[in-house]
């Protein structure tokens, strides 16, 4: 029994710490299985009426019956069993007039949001302007396993869909990283208020491997939380070390 808990393989985790009560209360980090939309979960599994669809080459036209719905499609379950949901932490408010942006939360001592300066993209997004959730929350995995992050696009309501760009990137969380939420708005003259409530689902994490994984939150003390962000002091470096590693001992296996 010992030998085979000893050569026992772990099963991939991830743990997103917080000292924030409310976030690990109401806006945990889960699996997307959890959090499905309820306009996907209300969808019947097949439309029962008849549609006529018409070729555009052949012109032949064949009526459908009884045909399935979106709920029966492999692409979107796998989504839902394969990715975790990253919440937007808090409330926000973000009013454009005359191609400026003002943004208001219910707590902006403790909530904020960055503006980047538009030389950090240089002539990339020329019409927008980029902004930053500082989350509440920081995710360590067990094992250094890179995840791709995309826009939570299903989760989006229309309005979001077409106010916001939410860029997509990969992220190893084997040293702890900050899970903050990248987006960027379009200036306009005209004013428009877009509004982003607490806990809409805005990026799916998903974890390039095959293995099986779990999530969990974690709610820490403010002591425990200011100790590991002075270990993210170092993170870059660190991280860059661990990536030269990975590749030298990908090179020595090649070799």
């Amino acid at each position: 029994m010992f030998l085979k808990n000893l050569f026992k393989k772990k099963k991939l985790s991830f743990t997103a710490y917080t000292f924030f009560e409310y976030a690990q209360r109401l806006h945990p980090i889960e699996l997307a299985k959890k959090r499905i939309p309820n306009s996907f979960s209300s969808l019947p599994n097949f439309h029962s009426g008849a549609d006529k669809v018409t070729c555009p080459y052949t012109k032949l036209t064949k009526v459908w019956k009884n045909f399935k719905t979106i709920k029966h499609c492999d692409g979107i379950l796998d989504l839902w069993s394969n990715a975790m949901i990253l919440p937007a932490p808090f409330d926000l408010a973000i009013n454009i007039k005359d191609n400026k942006v003002t943004l208001e939360t219910a707590q902006p001592k403790h909530l904020s949001v960055v503006v980047h300066p538009e030389v950090i993209y240089g002539d990339m997004f020329p019409n927008y302007v980029n902004m930053k959730f500082i989350s509440p929350y920081r995710m360590f995995s067990n094992k250094p396993v890179n995840c791709l992050l995309v826009p939570a696009f299903y989760h989006l309501d229309d309005n979001l869909r077409e106010d916001l760009i939410i860029p997509m990137g990969v992220v190893n969380f084997a040293l702890g990283q900050e899970l903050n939420i990248n987006f960027f708005v379009k200036k306009q003259f005209l004013q428009k208020v877009i509004h982003i409530k607490a806990g809409t689902p805005m990026y799916y994490i998903i974890p390039m491997t095959d293995e099986d994984f779990d999530v969990k939150s974690e709610l820490i003390t403010r002591e425990e939380w200011e100790s590991r962000n002075s270990f993210a002091a170092s993170f870059k470096s660190l991280y860059k070390k661990y990536k030269q590693g990975e590749k030298r001992k990908s090179k020595n296996l090649d070799n």
